[in-house]
This record gives C-alpha cells, sequence and structure tokens, in this order.
C-alpha cells in the first residue's frame, strides 16, 4: 500500500526541474533514488528515478490502466 506524504523543500524542487508544479502533490517514496507524485487536482502521477546526473520522470495519465494480457491466467 503507497503512504503518501507531503514533499519535501528537495522533492520540490526535483519535480519543478522535471517542468511540474509541486503546489497540489503528495509523495509515496518507494525507495532509494525512486519517488511517486501524484496531482492531488489532475490525478496524474509522475515517476521519478535518479540516474547519472539528474532525474528521469515518467507521467502517468489519471484513468490509465495498462492494456491486460490474456496469457496472464
Amino acid at each position: 500500500m503507497a503512504k503518501w506524504e507531503c514533499l519535501t523543500a528537495d522533492e520540490a524542487a526535483m519535480v519543478r526541474s522535471l517542468g511540474h508544479e509541486p503546489g497540489p502533490m503528495v509523495v509515496n517514496r518507494v525507495g532509494d533514488e525512486h519517488w511517486q507524485f501524484k496531482s492531488l487536482k489532475s490525478q496524474e502521477e509522475l515517476i521519478v528515478s535518479r540516474q547519472r546526473g539528474g532525474y528521469r520522470g515518467t507521467v502517468i495519465q489519471a484513468g490509465y490502466a495498462p492494456e491486460r494480457r490474456s496469457d496472464l491466467h
């Protein structure tokens, strides 16, 4: 289960550096150098990982669910 918390100043700066507004966000600290941010306004998620010299972020649109695979029965 995700544990959503308020962002630290460093996490807010990280989100801004990736071109997003941290104001309406909460964070789930997934593990060392991995974060899951969620906008309480749009319900979009921003998945961030630290990589050599910076951060890499992936946006998951609200309501998106990956297509189910039929071979998982």
